[in-house]
C-alpha cells in the first residue's frame, strides 16, 4: 500500500496522505496542527531512534505510514499493508502466522526455525517468540502511525532486529475533549461469500489535562474461497480485537502510559488451494490464534535529561491442524505453540540543547515458548533469560550541518531447551550466547531540505539449541550460534524543483555472516532417515538499493513510483541431507529478488463541502524461493510465483463527519501462489480472489 501527501484543498481538508518508499515519508492530518500548505517532510516526528526527530534527520532507511490514512485503506491488518512497503515481503505460515522479510532478510520458515529477523513492537512491547520468527496480523484502526526501520537495528533494538524493525504504534488518549468514531464494510469475495468488518474507538477524558482513556474494539467475519471434494469455502475466519490505553500526566515532568491489546483468530482452514481455489484434501484443518499483551510505560522528564521505564508482558498461542495426506484416513498434524514472556527496559535520553544528545540503557527479558505435536509426539519447552546495556551518542559540527552518530550494545543470552514427556531420556539443555553490536553513522545536510547520509550497523539474532531428537541421537551437534549481518549504506534525501518531486535513493551491502539454516541430518538409528536441525550453515551477501519518487505535479494529485532490488546470494553451497540445498550465488528462501510499485491520488472538490479522493495503487513483488530436501532430491516447488496487486478506491466525505467509500481489492483476480508448498504438494497458499466493498464511517 502506498500512502500520498496531498496539498491543503480548502480549510475543511487538511490531509496529508504520503507515499511510503525507501525512506519515504507517512503523516496523519488529524494529528496535524498546521496548515498543508506550511509541512514539510523536515516537520514529519518520529521516535525510530527512541526519541522524537524530524524523519529528515534520522539517518537510517526508513517508511512511515500515518494513521488515518491506514483507517481509510481497508486495511484488515499490520501484515496486510506491509505487503506494500520497499523491500517488505510477507510469507504466510501453514501454521499460522506470517514471516517478514526486510530487504531478502528472513528467517527460513516462520515456525519452528529460529527466532525472528525482523523485530516487531506493538507501542514500545516486542512481540517475539524464541525458535519461531511469527509476526502478528495486529489491526490498523485507529493507530497514530506505522514505522518500517530497513537494516540493522541492534543497538537500539537488540536481538531479533537483524536487518529491520516494524513498530505499530497506536494514538495516546486525550484528555482535553471527547471523540468518537467507528465503520462498518460489506465487500464480497469472488468465488466466495459475503464478508463484513466493524470497528470502533472513542476517547473519554477523565480528569482534564491529567487523565483519559482510548479504547478500539473491532470484529471481522470473512468468508472462504476454498473447495475441497465435499465441503465449499472451508477457510472461512472470524477475528476479533480490542485495545485499551490509559494515559495520565500528574505533571508538567511526569507521564504513565499503561496498554492492554488483544487479538484473536478462528478458521475453518488456512488459504492453502491451487490457483483455481481447489484443495486435495478433505481432513480437519481448522484452528485458532492470538495474543494478549499487557504494558506500562512511565516517564520522568529531569532538567537535561528524561527516564524512561518500559515494561510488557506477551501471551500468545497457536493452534492448528494440517493434514499431511490427500486420501483417507487422513494424517493430521495438531500443533499447539504457546508463549509467556516478560520484558523491561530503562532507557535514560539527553533533553538539552546543544551539540551532545545522547541516549543510553538496559534492558531484561525472561520468556519461555511451549511446543506440543500430538502427530509426531513432541512436548518440549524453550525458555531464555536475556539482558542488554546499550548506548548510542550524536555529536553535531558546523552548525548542526554535520551530525556524527556513535552506538554500541552488549548482550547475553542463556537459553534452555526441557523435554516435557515422563521417562524421556533427552537430557536438559543450556547453552550461552552473548554479542556486541556496534553502530556508526554520519549525515550531512548539503541543502535546506536535502540530506546525505552514510552507516555502518549491526544486527543479530541469539542463538538456539538443537532440537530434542537431535540433542538424543546426535549429542555432539553443537547449538546454532548467533549469527550476525552487517549493513553498508548510503543514501539521500530531499525535494527538487521547488518541492514538486520528493526523492529518496539509498543504496546498501549486506553481509550476513554464520546464517542460521534448517538443514537436515542423518538419523542413526534408521540409515536413509534424517530430521530436520538448526545449524549456523554459511554466509550471504549481496549489493542492494531502494529508489523512490513522489511527484506533485498539480494540487490535488500525487504520483509515485518505487523500487527494490536485493542481491543477497549465498557465498558458499549450503549441504543438507548430502545434497546442495543451496548453491553458491543462490537466493535465499523467501527472499524477493524486486519489489516495485505505483500510486496515483487525485482529489477533487464537489458540491455542497463534499470531497472526492480517488486513488490507484499496484505491486509487484518477484517469487519467494523454496528450497528443501524431498527424499533423496532437492525440490524446487516451494518456491512462490511472482505477484501483481492492484488496488482502486473512490471516497466521498461529507462535511458533517460522514465518508462513504467503495473498494476493489485485487481488481485483475490474481490467483497466483505467491507462497510454496512447504515440501508438501497440497500446500501452497493462493491470494485472495477479487473482493469488492463498500463502508460508510462517522466520525464525532
Amino acid at each position: 500500500m502506498k500512502l500520498f501527501r496531498k496539498k491543503q484543498i480548502n480549510e475543511s481538508l487538511i490531509k496529508i496522505i504520503t507515499i511510503s518508499f525507501g525512506m519515504g515519508t507517512g503523516f496523519s492530518g488529524a494529528n496535524a496542527a498546521v496548515s498543508q500548505d506550511s509541512l514539510s517532510i523536515d516537520e514529519v516526528i518520529v521516535t525510530a531512534q527512541k526519541r522524537e526527530q524530524r524523519l529528515q534527520d534520522v539517518p537510517i532507511s526508513i517508511s512511515v505510514l500515518g494513521g488515518e490514512e491506514l483507517d481509510r485503506s481497508n486495511a484488515v491488518g499490520a501484515l496486510d499493508i506491509l505487503n506494500g512497503v520497499p523491500g517488505v515481503a510477507i510469507r504466510s505460515s501453514a501454521q499460522g502466522g506470517s514471516q517478514i522479510s526486510v530487504r531478502g532478510v528472513t528467517p527460513n520458515l516462520a515456525v519452528l526455525q529460529g527466532g525472528p529477523t525482523i523485530g516487531f513492537y506493538l507501542d514500545s512491547m516486542p512481540f517475539s517468540l524464541i525458535r519461531s520468527g511469527l509476526a502478528p496480523d495486529a489491526s490498523v484502526y485507529d493507530l497514530q502511525r506505522v514505522e518500517v526501520l530497513r537494516g540493522p537495528q541492534g543497538t537500539l533494538y537488540g536481538a531479533g532486529s537483524l536487518n529491520g524493525v516494524v513498530r505499530v504504534l497506536t494514538n495516546n488518549a486525550d484528555s482535553s475533549e471527547f471523540d468518537f468514531k467507528a465503520r462498518s464494510s460489506i465487500s464480497h469475495t469472488k468465488d466466495g461469500d459475503i464478508n463484513h468488518k466493524e470497528d470502533i474507538a472513542v476517547n473519554v477524558p477523565i480528569i482534564e489535562g491529567k487523565l483519559a482513556m482510548r479504547a478500539v474494539i473491532g470484529f471481522e467475519d470473512r468468508s472462504g474461497w476454498v473447495e475441497s471434494p465435499n465441503r465449499t469455502d472451508i477457510n472461512d475466519r472470524s477475528r476479533e480485537n480490542a485495545r485499551l490505553k490509559i494515559n495520565a500526566t500528574p505533571n508538567d515532568r511526569l507521564s504513565v502510559d499503561l496498554t492492554y491489546w488483544y487479538s484473536n483468530e478462528e478458521f475453518g482452514a488456512f488459504d492453502m488451494s491451487d490457483p483455481a481455489g481447489n484443495r486435495l484434501s478433505d481432513g480437519r484443518e481448522d484452528g485458532d490464534l492470538g495474543f494478549s499483551m499487557y504494558g506500562a510505560k512511565v516517564t520522568y522528564e529531569f532538567d537535561k535529561f528524561s527516564v524512561t521505564s518500559s515494561s510488557s508482558y506477551l501471551d500468545y498461542e497457536n493452534n492448528s491442524a494440517v493434514v499431511l495426506n490427500n486420501t483417507p484416513p487422513f494424517l493430521i498434524f495438531d500443533t499447539g505453540i504457546t508463549h509467556k514472556g516478560f520484558t523491561q527496559e530503562l532507557l535514560f535520553n539527553s533533553t538539552s540543547d546543544g551539540p551532545w544528545q545522547w541516549s543510553a540503557g538496559a534492558f531484561y527479558r525472561q520468556a519461555e515458548d511451549n511446543l506440543f505435536e500430538i502427530f509426531a509426539t513432541v512436548d518440549t519447552t524453550d525458555e531464555s533469560d536475556s539482558f542488554a546495556v546499550f548506548s548510542q551518542v550524536t555529536r553535531s559540527f558546523m552548525d548542526d550541518q554535520l551530525q556524527v552518530t556513535a552506538g554500541l550494545r552488549y548482550f547475553e543470552d542463556e537459553v534452555t531447551v526441557i523435554e516435557n514427556i515422563p521417562g524421556s531420556l533427552v537430557p536438559t539443555a543450556t547453552q550461552n550466547f552473548d554479542k556486541i553490536s556496534p553502530k556508526l553513522s554520519a549525515t550531512w545536510s548539503f541543502d535546506e531540505g536535502r540530506i546525505l547520509y552514510l552507516s555502518y550497523s549491526e544486527g543479530f539474532r541469539s542463538g538456539i539449541n538443537q532440537f530434542n531428537r537431535v540433542i538424543e541421537l546426535l549429542p555432539e551437534t553443537p547449538p546454532a550460534d548467533a549469527d550476525t549481518l552487517t549493513n553498508y549504506e548510503i543514501g539521500s534525501k530531499g525535494s527538487l524543483l521547488d518541492g514538486t518531486v520528493d526523492y529518496d535513493v539509498s543504496l546498501f551491502f549486506i553481509d550476513w555472516t554464520d546464517t542460521q539454516q534448517t538443514l537436515l541430518l542423518p538419523d542413526p538409528t534408521n540409515p536413509g532417515v534424517f530430521f530436520p536441525s538448526i545449524m549456523n550453515s554459511g554466509d550471504a551477501d549481496g549489493l542492494g538499493f531502494d529508489i523512490s519518487l513522489l511527484v506533485k505535479p498539480s494540487d490535488n494529485v500525487d504520483l509515485g513510483l518505487y523500487y527494490n532490488y536485493n542481491g543477497l546470494r549465498y557465498s558458499d553451497d549450503i549441504i543438507s541431507g548430502g545434497l546442495v540445498l543451496f548453491p553458491e550465488g543462490g537466493q535465499l528462501n523467501s527472499s524477493p529478488k524486486y519489489t516495485y510499485g505505483a500510486s496515483i491520488n487525485y482529489v477533487r472538490l464537489m458540491s455542497q463541502g463534499w470531497t472526492a479522493t480517488y486513488s490507484a495503487y499496484a505491486d509487484y513483488t518477484s517469487e519467494l524461493p523454496g528450497r528443501v530436501v524431498s527424499g533423496n532430491a532437492v525440490d524446487t516447488s516451494d518456491t512462490g510465483e511472482a505477484i501483481f496487486l492492484g488496488r482502486v478506491s473512490a471516497e466521498f466525505r461529507a462535511p458533517n463527519n460522514w465518508t462513504v467509500k467503495a473498494f476493489v481489492k485485487n481488481i485483475s483476480n490474481n490467483r497466483r501462489v505467491p507462497n510454496g508448498s512447504f515440501g508438501f504438494p497440497d500446500w501452497k497458499t493462493a491470494l485472495q480472489p477479487r473482493t469488492v466493498g463498500f463502508s460508510v464511517e462517522y466520525q464525532y
